[in-house]
């Protein structure tokens, strides 16, 4: 009698009608239009996590540079030391704003297609006159509009 987690509002659909099966397919009705509506903070969260976690992958770093720096042994040692440093920020910074755009990617337009109308269909509202097209003058039309007033 109940549901499985995979069920979908669908398979209730063919319960038959006693007042416990209409009750809970209301509930899981409503369930399903409220998961809906709570889709944009799913990516709002998970892009949150990302950053949340960038942050602390980069904290980590800056606590580990000073014991990483006192094994340097040379300059080389220390130019290779601060060059690994900042490789390893500029791959994290673009890996991570990478994972943040796939996050906020279903809030785009671009992404639900069903709202943005096509453009074949799309219909403007551009008030259109007709373009008059003038004949060219030729030198006797000139003539003969000029001979009333010389």
């Amino acid at each position: 009698m109940f549901p499985t987690s995979s069920s979908s509002v669908s398979d209730f659909a063919n319960l038959t009608r006693t007042p416990a099966n209409t009750m809970f397919l209301a509930y899981f009705t409503a369930l399903d239009s409220a998961s809906v509506a709570f889709a944009p903070m799913k990516s709002v969260a998970r892009a949150q996590a990302e950053m949340i976690g960038f942050m602390s992958r980069r904290a980590r770093a800056c606590f580990e540079a000073p014991s990483q720096l006192t094994q340097c042994r040379n300059p080389q040692d220390l130019l290779h030391e601060q060059m690994r440093f900042w490789d390893l920020a500029a791959e994290e910074y673009k890996e991570t704003s990478r994972r943040v755009l796939e996050a906020w990617a279903p809030l785009s337009p671009k992404a639900a297609p069903e709202t943005v109308a096509p453009a074949a269909a799309r219909v403007h509202d551009y008030i259109q006159f007709p373009i008059s097209r003038r004949p060219k003058r030729t030198a006797e039309t000139i003539e003969a509009l000029a001979v009333g007033f010389a």
